[in-house]
């Protein structure tokens, strides 16, 4: 039997009750904040038959002092609520899209903040990073905008597990690190472990917003049992990044520009050059024009990852256009109102490597047209639409679709 002396007890047990008091007193002072939205959309694409997907998520951070913050969300997508019915079991994919805790100190000229997460945390393309480090107002597009979390859509997912140090000198600059391993697939498309290293470097300033970051992955083989002299292989190396910025010269014109790419793929095994897929391609260039104090008409170019695209409201194509006006000006009653629309066209099947058949191929075209309401109620925002689309390959007779989509989202 393992014996204790009656000193080393009494330490045991004086610590414990340290560490019980400091968080019992810690959660009685602790603030917690959070945002949840839910969304469903009516539509008859791409099946030609009626169905009602929804999306839902829930974020909240537990801030037990200023040196210490717990965060989590989670997002919930039922599968077709038509199939089964309202009141009726519906499977649905459940995702924990962040569970990190990050630890504040501070000195003379630095903020230090440590990381450990697990999900996804600060990915690369999301803006989620310069508001909590700058307190920034969202900036990225609407027209990517949905319902999955507050960090989607983005460039490269920082997911997983990992940790994180950032480094913040002043109040709006900010460097960091993140190490982190996730599943990955190898140079022969087999499934793997890869450990992935990223550096961040952001600014913010009235006329100038930049986030900047990348990195490599490396996917790491078990050849236990088929090397005597090695326990891993490494047979390709995977670089990443991504960057959002944006210019404000004026109060009446800014330009967005959100670039990136999700994986470059480095394997002397398999090709003497790097090789990049179509799909992990990035580009969007956004001016946007400011009319009074509520007006505003953007303008939109881009190629997009086909997942993006898939969760958006108002994309219809990988590779196309899109020109939007919206007005905020509006009073109902004493809750504001913004009303506006979207005009695109896109391609589904065409990427920027196809520009020199743009106007020579004939491939499936779609063209909508995307009005909306948003209604602000104090913290909590009911927002809707409706578009129409109009695909067409300029053979046969074109596909008419539409959807309506009704989303909450309020902070509390």
């Amino acid at each position: 039997m393992k014996k204790f002396s009656a000193y080393s007890i009494f330490i045991s047990i004086t610590t414990k009750l340290i560490v019980v008091s400091f968080f019992a007193q810690n959660l009685c002072a602790a603030s917690f904040s959070g945002y949840t939205g839910i969304s469903g959309t009516w539509t008859n694409a791409p099946e030609k038959k009626l169905i009602l997907p929804m999306e839902s998520f829930l974020t909240g951070q537990l801030e037990f002092s200023p040196f210490f913050i717990v965060r989590g969300e989670i997002s919930l997508r039922p599968d077709n609520v038509l199939d089964t019915g309202l009141l009726n079991d519906t499977d649905t994919t459940f995702r924990v899209n962040e569970f990190s805790g990050t630890f504040r100190a501070c000195t003379d000229y630095f903020t230090h903040f440590l990381a450990v997460f697990m999900g996804s945390y600060e990915s690369i393309g999301s803006d989620v990073f310069m508001q909590r480090h700058f307190g920034t107002k969202p900036f990225t597009s609407r027209l990517t905008e949905n319902w999955r979390g507050l960090s989607e859509p983005n460039i490269y997912e920082i997911r997983k597990y990992g940790i994180s140090y950032v480094l913040q000198p002043t109040i709006n600059s900010a460097a960091g690190v993140y190490f982190y391993t996730q599943n990955g697939e190898n140079a022969d498309g087999n499934s793997t472990r890869e450990y992935d290293g990223d550096v961040r470097l952001a600014f913010s300033s009235r006329v100038f917003k930049i986030d900047l970051a990348g990195g490599i992955g490396i996917p790491l083989d078990d050849i236990r049992g088929q090397d005597e002299d090695a326990i891993f292989s490494i047979k390709s190396i995977n670089v990443h990044y991504g960057t959002n910025m944006l210019i404000k010269p004026s109060d009446r014109f800014e330009l967005f520009l959100q670039h990136g790419i999700k994986q470059i793929t480095f394997a002397p095994q398999k090709s003497s050059s790097p090789t990049i897929d179509d799909d992990d391609l990035f580009v969007l260039l956004e001016p946007r024009f400011f009319f009074g104090n509520t007006s505003k008409i953007t303008a939109s170019l881009y190629q997009l990852p086909s997942e993006t695209v898939q969760y958006s409201v108002f994309l219809y194509g990988v590779l196309g256009a899109d020109i939007s006006y919206s007005n905020s000006g509006i009073a109902f009653g004493n809750h504001e109102v913004e009303a506006g629309f979207h005009l695109g066209a896109a391609y589904s099947e065409l990427r920027l490597t196809d520009m020199a058949h743009l106007f020579t191929s004939r491939k499936l075209t779609d063209y909508s047209f995307s009005p909306y309401l948003d209604f602000q109620f104090g913290r909590a925002v009911l927002k809707t639409s409706y578009s129409i689309d109009v695909r067409t390959d300029y053979m046969s007779m074109p596909d008419f679709f539409t959807k309506l989509t009704l989303g909450f989202k309020t902070a509390f």
